[in-house]
């Protein structure tokens, strides 16, 4: 899938690196050295992606991240950070403040390229629904609003009931939402009531636990 991708790093060699990758793939590449030149070639080039690293010398990813959701001319652009630190607190940083990814370096060709089309995938199929949906309104063929929002279900599916429960409290508060915990055993078949709208797996679940 063809697409514009803007890359952010101070590392001359890393930019280089990535840029061959994805221009293998037939991505066109624009390549910043810092947050500032990213702020500009952003409004400037229309990127469908940004992979920005959390270490640049002017603005760091996270604050660059939270800037270019605050423009309204770059907030829609979907955003990979990368960063050598792979601990909770950073990754945790980097979704709050608006990416739509985490990767840690070095990262998996693989992983990056499946990461990379799936966004711009799931781009494209949002901005063909936002279409349709404008002019099914114009038509006037679009139903009225519903006045509420359906509570959305998310499926844990963990190791341990321990991490299940922990698991429960960090998602204790997440508006309109309901938690559900699946066994393994029985995870295609959730019962009678809502199905889940998303997955949260254990990547253990192979491996036996005490608890």
């Amino acid at each position: 899938m063809p697409g514009r991708i803007l890359i952010a790093d101070d590392v001359a060699t890393n930019r280089i690196i990535l840029k061959v990758k994805l221009s293998a793939a037939s991505y066109k590449v624009i390549q910043a050295k810092s947050g500032q030149q990213v702020l500009e070639y952003a409004e400037m080039e229309t990127p469908n992606l940004c992979i920005l690293d959390v270490t640049l010398p002017d603005i760091d990813g996270i604050t660059l991240c939270q800037r270019l959701r605050a423009n309204p001319a770059t907030q829609k652009v979907p955003i990979i950070l990368v960063s050598t630190q792979s601990d909770d607190m950073t990754r945790l940083a980097a979704f709050a403040a608006g990416a739509d990814d985490f990767l840690v370096k070095p990262f998996d060709d693989l992983a990056l390229m499946a990461r990379v089309r799936n966004i711009l995938r799931a781009r494209v199929v949002g901005e063909e629904l936002r279409l349709r949906e404008a002019t099914a309104l114009e038509l006037g063929f679009a139903e009225a609003d519903a006045g509420f929002l359906r509570q959305g279900v998310i499926g844990l599916i963990a190791q341990t009931k321990t991490q299940a429960a922990e698991w429960c409290d960090a998602l204790d508060g997440q508006p309109n939402s309901i938690v559900k915990i699946l066994p393994k055993a029985s995870v295609l078949n959730s019962g009678d009531g809502p199905k889940p709208d998303v997955f949260v797996i254990s990547a253990n679940l192979d491996h036996p636990a005490k608890a």
